[in-house]
């Protein structure tokens, strides 16, 4: 059964019904964590749908710079694209321009890039524009 401001369709129970019956090293929650657990997984809302999207952007970008990374770093020895005239992936990213910046594969940096913005996006609860405007 859902509430108000809840999805019609969350995902999973809520947070309070699975807290461990004991404590125990790393068995630790607060009534905060779980109103973010819950707010993100089962809320509902414009700026909850906007959270969601860069999420699922970043994943999506993080997947693209996993190939990416795993070529430059010597994982793989193709990167895959489609065979049309001007594209070659695999010259710009072993290029040294791509190593530039502190002389890392930058796609490394992009994955860490986008690791922050799926921090940023599932920081605080759907109240969280009121509460910590400074996110």
């Amino acid at each position: 059964m859902t509430g108000p401001g809840e999805r019609r369709k969350p995902a999973g129970p809520r947070a309070r019904s699975v807290r461990p019956s004991s404590g125990g090293i790393g068995r630790d929650s607060s009534s905060a964590a779980e109103a973010v657990s819950d707010d993100l997984r089962r809320g509902a809302g414009p700026l909850l749908d906007r959270r969601r999207r860069v999420v699922a952007l970043s994943l999506g970008a993080m997947g693209a710079l996993g190939a990416v990374a795993a070529y430059q770093n010597g994982l793989i020895r193709h990167l895959p694209e489609p065979p049309l005239p001007g594209l070659g992936a695999e010259d710009v990213d072993a290029s040294g321009e791509a190593y530039q910046y502190l002389k890392t594969p930058d796609a490394a940096l992009g994955l860490a890039s986008q690791a922050v913005t799926l921090v940023l996006a599932g920081m605080g609860s759907r109240h969280r524009a009121s509460e910590r405007p400074w996110v």
